[in-house]
């Protein structure tokens, strides 16, 4: 048995439009990984206990903002937060020549993980009650692990970017058109040449049209397009999706809908 003494301090701070917060915290093991048995329900996928696993101490922070300017009926938010694990639990892999694996949860120091977003809006009013709406975005994260197969010890990176693109159309809420598009791009890392890294580069695109017709119908339409290289041989790396609905509106306030 093992006891642990832990001081964990937290702050908060709000100054008008912004929030910043920090905070530590200590993660107790999971009850399973602690069990000192070995689980060999399924015989290619083994895993064992580690009744010697110490809890991890997780410092944390985050920045949010938030603003809305009425005057050029424009926003702005952004979000930034990342942890710093030290005695975090990973899974230890073995793998024979038979494929079986063994996964074992062991404590390591050195874990990150940071992400941050960012979102403007903006709408125009423009002639005939048409009402035009632009918008940008942006997500990545970054990730620092450690990998560990048949001894095989590796430093893990992982860099995901996520930036996009949106326009919308508005006329009097009978018709309303939407365009996004957005890009994805992931890379991994590895400091042991075993492991062989990835770069990927993934393309999204949504194309949306609402029409509400008198008498309680409305027809909707979508089409989306997806691009990703990363696919088997011989499969194509791009695909479109439509759907498309003719919608009955019915009961007091238009509560209920008949879609098909």
């Amino acid at each position: 048995n093992q006891s642990f003494l832990f001081v964990l301090p937290s702050l908060n701070i709000q100054y008008k439009s912004f929030n910043f917060n920090y905070r530590s915290n200590a993660q107790e093991p999971n009850v399973n990984d602690l069990q000192p048995v070995q689980d060999n329900t399924n015989p290619l996928f083994i895993q064992r206990g580690n009744p010697s696993l110490i809890p991890a101490i997780m410092h944390q922070v985050s920045l949010n903002f938030y603003k809305y300017d009425p005057k050029s009926s424009t926003s702005y938010s952004s979000y930034v937060s990342g942890s710093i694990s030290d005695n975090a639990v990973i899974r230890e892999r073995t793998v024979n020549e038979q494929g079986v694996q063994v996964s074992t949860p062991i404590n390591v120091d050195g874990i990150w993980s940071f992400y941050g977003n960012g979102n403007i809006r903006k709408q125009y009013k423009i002639i005939n009650s048409w009402q035009l709406t632009l918008g940008a975005g942006f997500n990545g994260n970054y990730n620092k692990s450690v990998v560990i197969v048949n001894k095989n010890r590796s430093g893990q990176e992982n860099i995901n970017i996520s930036p996009s693109v949106n326009f919308g159309f508005n006329w009097k809420d009978i018709f309303e058109f939407s365009q996004r598009y957005s890009l994805g791009y992931n890379r991994s890392r590895y400091d042991n040449p075993v492991y062989p890294g990835l770069e990927i580069t993934r393309h999204n695109s949504g194309s949306e049209i609402v029409v509400r017709l008198p008498k309680h119908f409305v027809w909707e339409s979508t089409v989306d397009y997806f691009y990703n290289p990363q696919v088997a041989p011989e499969m194509r790396k791009s695909s479109f999706r439509w759907n498309a609905a003719v919608i009955f509106l019915f009961l007091k306030n238009d509560k209920g809908q008949f879609k098909l």
